[in-house]
Parts: C-alpha cells; sequence; structure tokens
C-alpha cells in the first residue's frame, strides 16, 4: 500500500467518507467497511485503502440494502442510502462546477484572446498602404495613402513611437507613426502622417481608431508669406509627440511641419479632436525637437534646434505649449506677414564657423542630446560642434569636437584657405558669436537674454 493511498486512522478515514467515526465503525461490523488493523486486539490501530474503500463504496452504491461483508441484515439500510445520495449529489455537483467552471474559464480566455487579436500593435508599409496588425503579426486593417513612392518602413521605423537618435550620426528620426492608446479610453488608436520618401510632401496627420476608421485627417499646411515671398500649402510632417502638455490630464498632440519650399516651419498644438490650442512659425526648419521639464513648475516645455534662414545661421529656440503665438524675431527680410511676435521664452543664434561656411549656407543644430540636471548640447550639422547649455539655455562652452578637428585638418590638406587649427582660438569665437534675443530691447545681444520673460 503506498503511503498516498494510505488512511492511517479512523479520524482520517471518516474524514475521507464525509461521515464521524462512529459511523465508519459501525459500516465495519454491518456492511463490512474494509478497514485493517496491525494486530487482533481491539485497541489496536486501524488502516485502510482508498483504493479498497472506493470499491467497497462502488459496491454497496449498486446494492444499498445488501450487507456486502456477508452479514445477512434485515432490510435496506436508510443511513447508508442517505449517505450514498448525497456522496451521489455532490459528486454530480463537482462535476457540473468543474464543467462550468472549465466552460467559464474557457471563454475568459477565448474572450481575452479575440480580444487581443484585435488590438493595434505593429504595422507594415507595402507600397503605398499602411497595414496595421496585432502582436503577432495578424492583419487588422490597412489604408492606401496615394503616395506612391510612400515613405518605407524601415523609415517609418526609424522614429516608431518615440524619438529616436541616429546611431553614428548628427540627427534624430521623430514619430510619424504611432500606435497606442492615445486617450485614455482602452482602446488604441493610429496616429499617422502619410510622408513620401523624399520627405517633400503630404503635411496632412490622420487619427484612426483601433478598429481603422478614421476619426479625423487634419492638413497642416496653410498659406504663410515671410519677406517678399508667399509659400503655399504643401507641408510635410516632421514628426509629432503625443503627451500632457497643459496639466489637465489628457494628451495633446504637438506636430512639426514645414513648407516645401526653403522650409518655414509651424510648430502646432492640438487637442485629440484636432482643435487648434496653439502655433508658433520660426524662418527655417527645424532638426530636431524635444519636450522636457526645465524646472518651471514640473510641465514640459518644447525645446527646438534648427535653422533660422533669415539670418543663415543654426538657431535654438524655447516654447511654453500652453501660450504658442506669434514667429521667430526676424528682420525686415524675412519677417512674417500677419504674425505676431513670437512667445518664445528664449532664442538663440549660432555662430558658422569658418569650416562650415566652406560649405556654403544652411549650416542648423540637428540635434538635441540632454542631460540628467536639465542642461543639454547640440551639435551643428556641417562641422559637428557642440554647444552645451544649461536648463536656461545659458551658454555653457562651446566645444570643437574631434570630429571637427579632423574635418578642418582635412580642409587644410586639400588647400583651404583656413587660419591653422588654434582650439582655444576657436572656441572663443564661437562663444563671442552667440546672439540671443532680448525681448526688452527688441533687438540682438551677444549675452544671455529672455525673448519673453515670464
Amino acid at each position: 500500500m503506498e503511503a498516498s493511498d494510505r488512511l492511517a486512522s479512523w479520524k482520517e478515514i471518516a474524514t475521507y467518507l464525509g461521515v464521524d467515526v462512529r459511523t465508519c465503525q459501525r459500516w465495519e461490523k454491518s456492511l463490512g467497511l474494509p478497514v485493517r488493523r496491525l494486530d487482533a486486539s481491539a485497541k489496536s490501530r486501524v488502516f485502510a485503502s482508498k483504493v479498497e474503500i472506493d470499491t467497497w463504496m462502488a459496491r454497496v452504491s449498486s446494492k444499498p440494502g445488501a450487507a456486502e461483508s456477508g452479514v445477512p441484515v434485515s432490510g435496506p439500510s436508510t443511513e447508508l442510502e442517505d449517505w450514498i445520495r448525497r456522496r451521489k449529489r455532490l459528486r454530480n455537483a463537482i462535476h457540473l462546477g468543474l464543467a462550468a467552471g472549465a466552460l467559464l474559464v474557457a471563454a475568459v480566455l477565448l474572450t481575452s484572446f479575440r480580444g487581443r487579436d484585435r488590438v493595434p500593435a505593429d504595422f507594415h508599409i507595402l507600397g503605398r498602404d499602411l497595414i496595421v496588425t496585432n502582436a503577432t503579426g495578424h492583419e487588422l486593417w490597412r489604408k492606401d495613402t496615394g503616395l506612391e513612392d510612400l515613405r518605407s518602413e524601415a523609415r517609418y521605423r526609424r522614429g516608431f513611437q518615440q524619438r529616436r537618435m541616429i546611431a553614428g550620426e548628427p540627427a534624430v528620426d521623430m514619430p510619424q507613426l504611432m500606435i497606442r492608446d492615445l486617450d485614455g479610453d482602452g482602446r488604441v488608436e493610429t496616429l499617422f502622417a502619410p510622408v513620401n520618401e523624399a520627405g517633400t510632401l503630404n503635411g496632412k496627420l490622420i487619427l484612426y481608431d483601433d478598429r481603422g476608421s478614421e476619426r479625423w485627417s487634419f492638413d497642416t499646411g496653410v498659406d504663410v508669406v515671410a519677406g517678399s515671398r508667399r509659400y503655399p500649402p504643401d507641408f510635410a510632417v516632421d514628426g509629432f509627440q503625443v503627451e500632457d502638455l497643459d496639466g489637465d490630464g489628457r494628451a495633446e498632440i504637438l506636430v512639426v511641419s514645414h513648407a516645401r519650399i526653403e522650409s518655414p516651419t509651424r510648430v502646432l498644438v492640438l487637442r485629440l479632436d484636432k482643435t487648434i490650442l496653439g502655433e508658433y512659425w520660426n524662418f527655417g526648419q527645424i532638426s530636431d525637437f524635444l519636450l522636457r521639464d526645465t524646472g518651471r513648475g514640473g510641465r514640459p516645455y518644447i525645446l527646438c534646434a534648427g535653422q533660422n534662414n533669415g539670418y543663415e545661421r543654426p538657431c535654438l529656440f524655447l516654447l511654453d505649449p500652453r501660450r504658442l503665438s506669434g514667429a521667430s524675431p526676424q528682420d525686415e527680410n524675412s519677417r512674417f506677414v500677419g504674425k505676431a511676435p513670437g512667445s518664445e521664452l528664449f532664442y538663440v543664434l549660432l555662430p558658422v564657423s569658418d569650416l562650415a561656411k566652406l560649405k556654403g549656407p544652411g549650416d542648423a543644430a540637428s540635434l538635441i542630446d540632454p542631460g540628467p540636471s536639465g542642461s543639454f548640447t547640440t551639435v551643428t550639422q556641417f562641422d559637428f560642434l557642440k554647444f552645451d547649455f544649461d536648463a536656461d539655455i545659458r551658454l555653457l562652452a562651446p566645444v570643437p569636437s574631434h570630429t571637427f578637428q579632423r574635418g578642418y585638418a582635412e580642409a587644410l590638406s586639400n588647400g583651404a584657405k583656413l587660419p591653422p587649427l588654434d582650439v582655444r582660438r576657436v572656441a572663443a569665437e564661437l562663444a563671442a558669436g552667440i546672439r540671443y534675443y532680448d525681448g526688452a530691447a527688441k533687438g540682438w545681444v551677444d549675452h544671455w537674454a529672455r525673448s519673453n520673460p515670464r
């Protein structure tokens, strides 16, 4: 008899049968309940086999009035029949409960599986189609963008869901496709900017629900005049971010798009119903933007890096997303027509090095590399100069990087008319070339100043 089959006392036998000890002892005498003893004495310890008791129960259940031990009885045992009926009812209830429980679990699992099976999680680009899939890659729905040269899947993945720095390059990729629960209703939306491979067409932003139905389409392109030139509404979306920008507990959309020709840029904050909460214009394309807490109340601000075409310089500026308005500070030749002075907190023009001038106009601050304490570094596109700033956009140091120094040495070896490289001289000239827009003085100054004091 294995240990798992053994019942080692009257109490264990009674518990196994679901009756009291006296009933077990009576059944041993009258009905032959198979109980064993270590010896023949009355006080000997008893034990029993579960298998033998189960066999006995099967026999007495089929003949409830019979004495299975061979001892004659006068008639059916009412007590035993009641016990058998109770056992059968309990067994049937257990079986029904187990079956119902199994069905319930199966239903819950099936519902859960079907629910997960319909949740948008990933995507593919095939030709001009956007295909949205679940987490296992099963297609849920697809949309024809109408763009024959729709940006490749690899390009969309580089910025999928969040801003990412490009390894080995002074550049970043911003999200142009986001699949997540944007409004907190438990359903996953898809926010999509259908952009062509060259990045010059289609300034639309489209929001789809979890079943692929279009909630709305928003065109970021508008007519705008800067200086003496009119720019038609042919815009492309550079990227977007979704975050609670005003502290109301609901997410808003920050979207940046630029005009196809010479790139005046529009910075927009939209509600999730595409209502415009604010907009800001910069005369030049933005290469990178970053939402970060700069120590002003724990809410995010928009830090932008790019170029200002009016001054042919790299630029940096800081925006309060709750007070977006107006346009960048420009001279008469590049001022936006019909736009008020901008609401930027700071606006900085970076100098252009002698090395960058060899490559012509159009140098830009190409990325923002944030530090843990609120400070950050920006890097110029043409020559990889680094400029370190604190959280208040106060210059900490210009840094002629090793990449800059190698490029400078290569230019000298190729006969470029440059003075011999002196890193300290270059750093001093760069620091002296920084310009801040002073909102109080309404002009550019060579020292730290606020554009719009708060």
